[in-house]
């Protein structure tokens, strides 16, 4: 597994870890719009993870790679007895945050490369 796919599972697994009453939490290939629900079937409430892009890759002085990673967690909700889709969807947001923003992901030394925190974060309503 490359370096990218493992960082990605190390993510889902920590997801996973922190909500297990997601029904899924599963990689995407990519963006996620109106359309993309319609076509794939899944069980909410539930958080898809996609690698974006990467859009500033540079070598450093030891010539190992630099590589600024643009994700995004996909958070599917319905509604449910007691809990309204939207008040879901925002529990999920402010648990991935947290989340995301002190998380290393426990790197193993033997995976070959080292994690910085977050510098940009953003919530979008789809």
């Amino acid at each position: 597994m490359t370096v990218i796919a493992t960082y990605r599972e190390m993510m889902l697994a920590a997801i996973r870890a922190v909500m297990p009453q997601l029904k899924e939490v599963v990689s995407h290939p990519g963006r996620f719009d109106l359309g993309e629900l319609k076509r794939i079937s899944m069980r909410a409430p539930a958080v898809r993870l996609a690698i974006l892009g990467a859009p500033r890759i540079e070598e450093t002085s030891d010539e190992r790679l630099r590589v600024d990673l643009s994700l995004a967690a996909f958070v599917i909700t319905c509604d449910a007895p007691g809990l309204a889709r939207d008040v879901a969807a925002l529990n999920i947001i402010e648990t991935l945050m947290r989340l995301v923003s002190l998380n290393q992901w426990r790197v193993a030394e033997d995976t070959g490369f080292g994690l910085l925190l977050p510098r940009e974060m953003r919530v979008d309503n789809l």
